[in-house]
């Protein structure tokens, strides 16, 4: 019978939320599975404006990163940063989940 340890690591991993918001919404909505990831201790990958209230609560708090809306070539460098964190071993997404938890 093969081991359950590696499916309990895997599992145990904080993943991480892609929340998106049109940038005509801020300031009237939040999204829903911002508030979802964070009341679940999720690390959050915000794809929307940086300047609004769910970017300002991300960069205050430390629980996720932001990546520009109108740029690709932003969005890829952060998913590999982010695959290269996980890859390294890094805390990053496990201290992001934390302080996520924190708010």
């Amino acid at each position: 019978m093969p081991s359950r340890a590696p499916q309990r690591e895997l599992l145990s991993e904080p993943a991480i939320q892609t929340v998106l918001l049109n940038g005509s919404l801020e300031g009237l909505i939040v999204a829903g599975k911002f508030v979802t990831a964070l009341a679940m201790g999720r690390p959050l990958l915000w794809i929307g404006a940086t300047n609004g209230e769910s970017g300002g609560l991300i960069r205050a708090f430390g629980c996720g990163v932001i990546a520009r809306p109108d740029s690709a070539a932003a969005l890829a460098e952060v998913l590999h940063e982010l695959r290269e964190n996980c890859a390294t071993g890094s805390t990053r997404l496990r201290t992001t989940a934390l302080r996520a938890q924190t708010l």
